[in-house]
């Protein structure tokens, strides 16, 4: 069971569930479906967030109060009170009415349809007011219930508003809270709050008049990504692959060595420590100089270059495929740009088009939701471009793609076809047979379900002398991770 606590809202606190990293990873959920910051900021609204401690949005709290709604119209009194009051229209006005006649058509609306010309008068107390006039006859109790509903119906044309202008401005939050409790009207408070809170985090700002992801906020996403992937691998290990350090680009080695200019600054602190007291052996307290600095003995690792290749095709979200490549394209991003900073890490998307996807697009990225051919000779001639174009002695695609390619290019034209042309499975072979000449390793991911493209991906690794990989998404991040990582070559 959940536990909530409230505090009055003053405009400057941050709600213990709206915590900004929680936000900024709904938001992201939510951004890889819309590619609008400010459309995946209503999303989140209009959603709320899920998890242990539930926050319940603007859709949420519209069918709580439907569901409110119904509940007192089927009680009994309720019913009676609503039908003398429609009988009440045809009398004569002067007779005085138990609700400002304003809001008569409202109540009106809450009868079910036809009730107003064929519901019989259900037993119980007279409903018709005395001669000569007086007050309605209803009782107090379902009067009180009708103002609530008219309150409901209020509110709810509030909620109605909010979604056609995709913003919580519209709910009067104290109306929020006399009917649906603090719960509610916290969440509402807090979601509508939710762009400051991410702007005050540095996740958030505005540039050329539009939202937009940080940098700071982009690396957060990144690290969320690997620590997810890493959390992965250890819980169910590394599978069939050999086992890596996810640490820096160096490996350790036994003992230490005097620092030299240009080292990495991976100070032995107790060598130098010990070298500081031998150099003044009975001076205190203890300086440190440049002289006495002891650093880890390393093995340098080769400089790498990586393009990975994501299929966008609109098949690709079956079975949570492409959040699971999606999420390691973030990962891989991230540590290249944290922990190996002298590789190089390209992602390259593909359809029927391929094209370089920037890293600050990834935690926006969405599959092209009518496009269902895949071109992957297009994209393996890009990442052959793009790993060729530098200084690497290590060169590697990662191919991820849940079926064989359905299209190419020739000539400056694009050729679909489905089920695939002899052409293009001709042209594919070919262009990895380039990769393998330009001495890239190809090694192609793909998921499992139908046999689509299981034939062609052992044909193609054959043909580039790379590997090939049937998985699931739930273990993509731990097999590609172990791949990249075991797949970098160390010299001494």
């Amino acid at each position: 069971m959940s536990h909530y606590r409230y505090t009055e809202w003053d405009g400057t606190q941050v709600f213990p569930d709206l915590d900004s990293d929680r936000l900024l990873e709904e938001l992201v959920r939510h951004l890889a479906r819309t590619g609008d910051v400010a459309e995946a900021i209503w999303k989140l609204q209009r959603e709320g967030l899920g998890g242990d401690e539930p926050v319940p949005g603007n859709r949420q709290l519209y069918h709580y109060l439907e569901e409110m709604k119904r509940s007192e119209l089927e009680r009994p009194e309720v019913a009676r009170a609503l039908e003398a009051l429609r009988r009440h229209l045809g009398e004569a006005s002067h007779r005085p009415l138990p609700v400002p006649p304003a809001r008569l058509h409202h109540l009106l609306a809450l009868l079910p349809p036809g009730d107003q010309d064929t519901r019989p008068s259900p037993p119980g107390p007279p409903t018709d007011a005395p001669a000569g006039g007086g007050e309605l006859p209803a009782p107090s109790e379902a009067i009180a219930t009708i103002d609530r509903l008219l309150a409901i119906t209020e509110l709810q044309s509030q909620l109605r508003r909010n979604q056609r202008a995709h913003s919580l401005g519209n709910a009067d939050t104290e109306l929020v809270k006399r009917l649906a409790g603090e719960r509610f009207a916290a969440g509402l408070e807090g979601l509508r709050h939710l762009q400051p809170v991410l702007v005050r985090a540095g996740y958030l700002c505005r540039r050329h008049g539009s939202l937009t992801l940080t940098p700071r906020a982009i690396r957060r996403i990144g690290q969320r990504a690997l620590e997810e992937v890493f959390r992965e691998i250890r819980r169910n290990g590394h599978g069939n692959h050999r086992r890596e350090s996810p640490g820096s680009g160096d490996e350790v080695l036994e003992g230490t060595r005097p620092y030299e200019a240009g080292d990495d600054f991976r100070l032995h602190l107790q060598q130098t420590l010990m070298n500081a007291v031998r150099r003044r052996p009975r001076h205190l307290p203890v300086t440190i100089g440049p002289d006495d600095f002891e650093v880890v003995r390393t093995a340098a690792t080769t400089r790498s270059a990586t393009a990975l290749l994501l299929d966008l095709s609109r098949s690709m979200p079956r079975h949570g495929n492409f959040e699971a490549a999606r999420k390691v394209a973030l990962a891989l991003s991230e540590l290249v740009r944290s922990r190996h900073p002298r590789d190089s890490f390209h992602v390259i998307g593909f359809a029927t088009r391929a094209r370089v996807i920037r890293p600050a697009d990834l935690p926006g990225l969405s599959r092209d939701r009518h496009d269902r051919f895949t071109n992957v000779q297009q994209a393996l001639a890009l990442a052959r471009q793009l790993l060729t174009a530098g200084p690497a002695e290590d060169r590697h695609v990662i191919l991820v793609t849940d079926g064989e390619p359905t299209a190419h290019t020739e000539d400056g034209r694009v050729h679909t076809a489905y089920p695939p042309s002899p052409r293009t499975l001709e042209l594919t072979l070919a262009e990895a047979r380039r990769c393998a000449r330009a001495g890239i390793r190809l090694n192609t991911f793909l998921f499992r379900g139908p046999d689509l493209g299981q034939d062609f991906a052992r044909r193609m690794a054959a043909a580039s002398r790379g590997r090939v990989f049937f998985t699931r998404a739930g273990d993509l991040g731990r097999y590609i991770m172990a791949d990249y990582l075991s797949g970098r070559r160390r010299s001494l």
